[in-house]
């Protein structure tokens, strides 16, 4: 039989190691559970910040056009928030697409959610391939709404929105001095 003695010394460091480990593992837990913590709010954060985007967000479409002096083109909000800072560019039959500053563009610092503007431009109906529509929310966030007049018909289809300012392309102007 094998009779093992341990010293009062021997038992302390035992438990002091088993004490040890057991806190090493309930602080590895607590971490765990404290970073998936962080994760679900920044994940409720997220959430909450695109509700409230959504929640005040514009949707302009133009609807009716007729001619007068202008061409005029009756533009709605059908969405829940304002539409701030309205820029229009009409693509013209006979004109290049990507020909910049051609095309008539008309600007109206914004439209009430239901609301309804009415936007001028210098050019014929005739003459009308595609509207731009670009617009941003009370936040920071931009929107365009693109419709291509069809003439037959005599109304604005294939009416997309997209997130993001696509008339407005920002001009990087840079100056280099001979040195470089």
């Amino acid at each position: 039989m094998l009779l093992v003695q341990a010293s009062a010394a021997d038992v302390a460091s035992i438990v002091t190691g088993l004490v040890t480990i057991a806190l090493v593992c309930v602080t590895y837990v607590s971490v765990a559970v404290a970073r998936d913590s962080a994760k679900a709010a920044s994940v409720s954060a997220d959430l909450a910040a695109k509700q409230l985007q959504e929640a005040q967000r514009p949707v302009l479409i133009p609807g009716d056009a007729r001619q007068e002096d202008d061409l005029v083109i009756s533009v709605q909000n059908i969405g829940i928030g304002p539409g701030l800072r309205v820029f229009a560019v009409a693509q013209l039959r006979d004109q290049p697409a990507n020909v910049i500053g051609r095309f008539p563009e008309h600007v109206l610092p914004g439209v009430a959610a239901g609301g309804e503007v009415a936007l001028r431009l210098r050019m014929r109906l005739e003459d009308l391939i595609q509207i731009k529509i670009t617009y941003a929310d009370v936040g920071v966030h931009s929107y365009t709404t693109e419709a291509s007049w069809h003439r037959r018909l005599g109304r604005f289809t294939h009416t997309v929105v997209t997130e993001g300012d696509g008339v407005r392309v920002p001009v990087t102007i840079r100056i280099s001095s001979p040195a470089e």
